[in-house]
């Protein structure tokens, strides 16, 4: 995720000592500027332009939205399934060709919203990159 940045700092032991190892003890994350995974099916993988402009909407929060672009399109259509797989238990294809389009967009500034990892939504493309409404 861009601008997601790691730090290590060593931890100190008990006196003077200091670890042999570097230890990370800290993630610092710019959590303003986020990045949702959009599966989107194959009839409209071709609106789906880098820069285009997208909307995004939570199911953790009704009625929101959220405004970003496409920041990129993976070239590559598959079986949905394929697209989820996360290496767990066997799947069944479903049948449904898609793609991964990740967009990018910022929550407001000022807002304590708990966006959380693995969240679910759903995603507006605007082709032309202008959007309606």
């Amino acid at each position: 995720m861009t601008g997601v940045q790691t730090c290590a700092l060593p931890i100190l032991g008990m006196g003077d000592d200091l670890p042999s190892a570097v230890q990370c003890v800290a993630y610092v994350a710019d959590l303003s500027r986020l990045k949702f995974c959009a599966i989107v099916e194959e009839p409209y993988v071709g609106q789906a332009r880098v820069g285009a402009a997208a909307r995004v909407e939570l199911l953790a929060f009704p009625g929101r939205s959220f405004d970003g672009e496409v920041l990129s399109v993976v070239p590559v259509v598959m079986d949905r399934e394929d697209i989820l797989e996360t290496g767990g238990d066997a799947r069944r294809l479903s049948g449904v060709r898609a793609a991964r389009v990740d967009i990018v967009f910022e929550l407001p500034p000022g807002e304590d919203l708990r966006v959380l990892p693995g969240m679910t939504g759903t995603v507006a493309l605007w082709p032309t990159g202008e959007k309606e409404g």
